[in-house]
């Protein structure tokens, strides 16, 4: 009877182990979650931007049609896609590039080209700023982060998303 009860106490120590460890397992799970609706985020902005910039090509916009139709664009995207995070586009060409989108923090957005440096931004909000590119790369800064880009040839698209997820910063640039 004794070996009975032993049995009896050793299977439900088995049985409530295996459900502590599929508990810890789904919740290590369900954190990860967040990280995957960012990396899809990413994918339907490098779409849609494709589509805009073929749309701008195919209908011969002027820079100043090409800007107003980027700029809606990016301000759009960021009200479609939530303010809990912060939403850079940068767009133009050699000549002008504009830097749109919503940032959810009060930090400092400059853009860098060379010996060219200008604030676009300190403050929390949809923001809107220009600049003149020295050089063929240009440099995103956020606080102390720096995004570098390549300015090709015609119209060109980038961006940087970032988000807080429980005192952690997700960001994707493309």
């Amino acid at each position: 009877m004794k070996n009975k009860k032993a049995q009896f106490y050793l299977v439900a120590a088995i049985i409530i182990s295996a459900l502590i460890i599929s508990i810890a397992v789904v919740s290590n799970s369900l954190l990860k979650q967040p990280n995957f609706r960012l990396k899809e985020m990413k994918d339907e902005i490098q779409t849609e931007s494709a589509y805009v910039l073929d749309y701008t090509l195919n209908n011969s916009l002027s820079q100043n049609e090409f800007n107003t139709l980027l700029v809606n664009f990016t301000k759009t995207n960021s009200d479609y896609f939530g303010k809990d995070k912060s939403i850079y586009f940068l767009f133009g060409d050699s000549n002008n590039m504009t830097l749109s989108g919503y940032q959810r923090q009060n930090k400092t957005v400059r853009l860098i080209s060379g010996a060219s440096n200008v604030i676009i931004t300190q403050e929390t909000g949809e923001f809107t700023g220009s600049f003149v590119p020295s050089e063929n790369e240009i440099i995103i800064q956020i606080d102390e982060y720096s995004y570098d880009f390549e300015i090709t040839p015609g119209k060109i698209f980038y961006f940087v998303i970032s988000k807080d997820i429980k005192n952690e910063e997700y960001i994707f640039s493309g």
